[in-house]
């Protein structure tokens, strides 16, 4: 007789697509796509159905590269059916999923739900049920939000609609499957049956065709507009935040308080593509939308970083204090590894960009929760321990902010993809990695291929939402891994975030084909070859290499005897690259403009940092003031100011990159900050000229 195991619903659904294969082999992406959810949703289901075939002693087989099967006679299989069928009137949920299923139901639930809803539903005792809701709570307090439960009224949350906004964005992103969204919408194609299934899961029930779509298309169309691209770690929240925003307006729940500093808030930069998103929401659902929902759309729009298209540029002030905080990160990381981290450039612009995400988010209050920690820690213990003490630092920085420990999974991510590159070598293959939920675990990911595969090349890390099949066909990439499923006319795998045993033999299979595929391509074609570049990169390389002449050509270190205050201050280092003194007073007005956003001054350095954008320069200048006698204040040494200015037409532009390479330098390399204040140009020149040379050369590769 046949052992009982409980099985999900979805796992009876994978067994009934393997029994009516009649023992053929079938691909976990194929089963993936009859389910409509991802391919790692199907192999996390796998262990469990590999256990019950074994305890029934059914022959269930999984052939790497070819598919599962289960390889019984037609009679075995019909009785695998009626297995399966003689419990079926009753669906059977993991935990986890019963737990993530009673969570959207109480999040979305308008009225108190009686407790024999759950225990007759779920097919669970008053215990069970009580135990699910003791852990689901202890979750939402993190976000303020709580159960209660009244006898004889039922079971309900309680918290702010933000609160619970923000409960339920972040379960989203946590628990359920929502990297199938990039590849639901691809190059303008839609597909309604895959994308209602993602608001069959209670806790997506406010994902439709309708909102979804939409909230995809006025990404898009703000893209468009206002010439601005969401960083790839922000365009699933974002999609989930809007569309969820929709929902509960809709539903009568718009928000009437936000508990911030509300003028701060007004004047977030991102309000106005805010409003733009407002405004095509009221038109397309007829809705109001008030000016508490377009500050709570800015807030996330801000702490997802909108960035000018092709652009990394932020406040130079803010990026050379993120910039010292990361550069003893990775020093502390490198006492305790040896991996020379203070030297890759890659993880020192990633992680200054991450904690400039991650800064903003604690100031809004909107750090998610959503974590890789346990993967992580499993697969790179030492760099995990590595990166947990390194944010020791930034713990003291975002005093009395909180750290979590998913934020540090996140760093540590960027950690353990500088110490793949470090084992890298040549590669072969040319492929480009996508992964949709943030720039630390697909640059995790390129360094892990590189590292395990040396005949394989990482030419691109792309975000799935802007994959361009022509593009990527023009610059010779022959293959996408992906983590999630995409829907695109271009070879492409799909693996997990941490490579698998089972990831890896998919990988050499597909560079194994593409080397033979590349091997008949040059017997017929004589050997051509895809151009590396297309117009747009050897126009950006080129203008970037002109900014790199212009600042060396005019690199100034200029000495004064003192200056009377910070006004006069600024003058004397406006003359460095003003001429005549009306154009010194508007240029040290630049100066002064920035000053009044607040103060300039580095006190670990005793410099200030005078920078702008101006019409007075027709490209970028970057110099340094020497005082020989210090401008002092009561609680202020002033010795010199770095100066930096750069064409107004040049803000937000890539082009603005060499100067913001320079003050970069003054924290990662002592040398170059020594040679200023002691009034050295030609060693300030040549430190400088080594930098941007080598971020040249960087530049090239990139493209």
């Amino acid at each position: 007789m046949s052992k009982r195991a409980t099985l999900t619903t979805r796992q009876k659904s994978i067994i009934r697509i393997l029994t009516r294969m009649d023992g053929r082999p079938i691909t976990v992406a194929v089963i993936s796509e009859k389910l409509g959810v991802s391919t790692r949703t199907i192999l996390r289901e796998v262990p469990a159905i590999e256990k019950w075939m074994s305890d029934n002693d059914f022959n269930f087989e999984r052939k790497p590269g070819v598919g599962m099967l289960v390889g019984e006679a037609p009679e075995t299989l019909r009785f695998i059916e009626e297995l399966l069928d003689a419990d079926n009137l009753v669906p059977m949920y993991s935990r986890q999923e019963r737990r993530k299923h009673i969570l959207g139901e109480l999040l979305f639930s308008d009225e108190p739900v009686k407790s024999l809803v759950f225990t007759s539903k779920y097919k669970i005792s008053d215990g069970t049920l009580s135990e699910d809701l003791d852990v689901l709570d202890t979750w939402l307090r993190d976000y303020s939000v709580q159960i209660i439960r009244r006898p004889g009224l039922g079971i309900f949350v309680e918290g702010t609609e933000l609160a619970i906004r923000q409960a339920i964005s972040n379960a989203v992103l946590e628990f359920c499957d929502v990297e199938r969204i990039p590849g639901l919408i691809t190059q303008g194609t839609s597909d309604d049956e895959k994308m209602q299934s993602l608001s069959r899961e209670p806790l997506l029930v406010f994902l439709t065709p309708q909102l979804l779509r939409f909230s995809i298309r006025i990404l898009k169309e703000t893209e468009a507009r206002l010439n601005i691209c969401y960083t790839d770690s922000g365009q699933i929240a974002l999609i989930v935040r809007i569309a969820l925003s929709i929902y509960r307006i809709r539903s009568g729940h718009s928000l009437t308080e936000l508990n911030m500093d509300l003028d701060g808030l007004r004047g977030l930069s991102e309000l106005p593509t805010a409003k733009l998103i407002a405004f095509e929401i009221e038109k397309q659902f007829d809705l109001e939308v008030n000016a508490k929902e377009k500050i709570y759309l800015a807030m996330h729009l801000s702490a997802t970083r909108i960035l000018s298209r092709g652009s990394s540029f932020s406040d130079p002030l803010q990026a050379l204090n993120i910039r010292q905080v990361v550069m003893a990160m990775t020093s502390v990381a490198e006492q305790l590894t040896g991996i020379p981290f203070k030297s890759d450039s890659t993880l020192i612009n990633d992680l200054v960009s991450h904690i400039s995400m991650t800064e903003k988010q604690l100031e809004l209050n909107l750090v998610s929760r959503v974590t890789y920690t346990e993967d992580l820690k499993r697969t790179y213990p030492e760099i995990y321990a590595a990166a947990e003490t390194a944010c020791e630092v930034l713990r003291e920085w975002v005093q009395p902010r909180v750290i979590h420990d998913a934020e540090i999974g996140l760093i540590a991510m960027h950690f353990a993809a500088s110490a793949e590159r470090y084992q890298n070598s040549k590669q072969k293959v040319s492929v480009a990695v996508v992964c949709p939920t943030g720039i630390g675990s697909s640059r995790m990911l390129a360094a892990t291929l590189t590292g395990a595969f040396h005949n394989l090349e990482v030419r691109k890390v792309i975000s799935a939402f802007s994959i361009d099949t022509q593009a990527l066909r023009e610059n010779g990439i022959d293959l996408i891994i992906s983590t999630t499923d995409l829907h695109i006319d271009f070879p492409y795998i799909v693996v997990e975030k941490v490579l698998k045993a089972q990831d890896k033999l998919l990988v050499s299979q597909e560079i194994d084909r593409i080397g033979k595929e590349k091997l008949q391509k040059r017997m017929q074609q004589g050997g051509r070859r895809s151009l590396p570049m297309n117009v747009d990169d050897i126009q950006r390389t080129s203008e970037i290499g002109t900014e790199i002449v212009e600042i060396l050509n005019h690199f100034r270190v200029v000495r004064q005897p003192g200056a009377d205050n910070i006004r006069h201050m600024m003058e004397l280092a406006a003359a460095v690259f003003a001429d005549g003194e009306e154009d010194v007073r508007r240029l040290a007005d630049c100066f002064q403009e920035r000053e009044k956003l607040g103060a300039t001054y580095i006190p670990d350095m005793e410099i200030c940092l005078f920078h702008g954008a101006s019409d007075l320069v027709a490209h970028s200048r970057f110099g340094f003031l020497v005082l020989d006698t210090p401008l002092t204040t009561t609680e202020t040494m002033i010795r010199g100011a770095v100066i930096m200015v750069v064409p107004a037409s040049f803000k937000d532009s890539y082009r603005v990159e060499p100067a913001g390479r320079l003050s970069a330098l003054l924290v990662e390399d002592e040398r170059f900050l020594q040679a200023l204040q002691r009034g050295d140009e030609a060693a300030g020149f040549n430190l400088a000229r080594e930098a941007l040379v080598k971020y040249f050369q960087h530049v090239i590769r990139q493209q």
